[in-house]
């Protein structure tokens, strides 16, 4: 573990054990700790001279929840607008652009729940799936 890592670590510790840590300063901490270990994960040395980048992709599930989190607050404002004083034609444009997200993030997830659905199948199924279908693309293709 690198030094820094470890004085936050220790800090965080002793702060624990003495009853003095405030939830201010928890986050601060936090967030001392995740910048560190980010900066610790971007090269790990293995083996010696061998350095390995290392990429943390975003959770997709993560994405897809903060997409949905958000385009639910702006139909929640669109109502209350409407109801109010209804909706000027650059709210509508701005509606309408809302609700096409929407579509387009049910699209992805259906999409993504297709490919999930293969992978969660039997291995042994799977082989007998593809051994159909290539004795159908065989069968098509000769005759």
């Amino acid at each position: 573990m690198p030094r820094k890592l470890n004085k936050i670590v220790a800090e965080y510790d002793s702060k624990v054990q003495s009853g003095e840590l405030t939830l201010e300063e928890k986050k601060v901490l936090e967030n001392e700790a995740e910048g560190a270990i980010e900066i610790e994960g971007e090269t790990l040395i293995l083996g010696g001279n061998r350095q390995v980048s290392v990429d943390i992709l975003p959770s997709l599930h993560t994405l897809l929840n903060n997409a949905k989190i958000t385009i639910d607050s702006e139909l929640r404002r669109f109502a209350r607008e409407s109801k109010r004083r209804g909706l000027d034609a650059e709210q509508h444009k701005s509606y309408a652009s809302t609700v096409n997200s929407l579509c387009r993030l049910i699209n992805t997830e259906y999409g993504i729940s297709k490919v999930n659905k293969l992978e969660t199948i039997a291995d042994e199924k799977l082989q007998t799936m593809a051994v159909k279908a290539l004795k159908a693309f065989q069968e098509d293709k000769d005759g």
